[in-house]
């Protein structure tokens, strides 16, 4: 998160603070990232030597939505992260999503609870 507080500037200068991020901070940080010191001097390099703002920016959100499908491919495949839960419902059509719960021996009406629930209108 720091990384990306230090990359997000304002001003004329934010170009040559992402780039200099990108080129010492980022470009080794697999190798890098358990030596502390060493990431804070790589940080202090990417500086312009003038005062910055550095806006905040939120990290983004991982949680997967809520409704029965996407929480049975969540419990289907638990490596997935909420974007690849979210790609693999748009490669799959809900039938396939049937027939796979079937085939892991679930129940009909486990099967019915999970797929066939469909929003009910308000009658006016």
């Amino acid at each position: 998160m720091v990384v990306r507080y230090v990359s997000s500037a304002k001003g004329k200068d934010r170009d040559d603070l992402l780039l200099n991020t990108n080129e010492f901070v980022n470009k080794n940080y697999g190798d890098i990232y358990k030596h502390e010191e060493l990431i804070w001097k790589l940080m202090c390099l990417t500086s312009t030597g003038k005062k910055q703002f550095h806006e905040w920016i939120k990290p983004p959100n991982s949680k997967i939505k809520t409704d029965a499908i996407s929480q049975f491919v969540s419990e289907a495949y638990p490596t997935l992260n909420g974007r690849e839960v979210e790609l693999f419902l748009k490669l799959n059509n809900v039938s396939d999503l049937k027939q796979m719960a079937i085939d892991m021996g679930m129940s009909d009406k486990e099967v019915s609870e999970i797929f066939d629930k469909k929003k009910k209108k308000k009658k006016k």
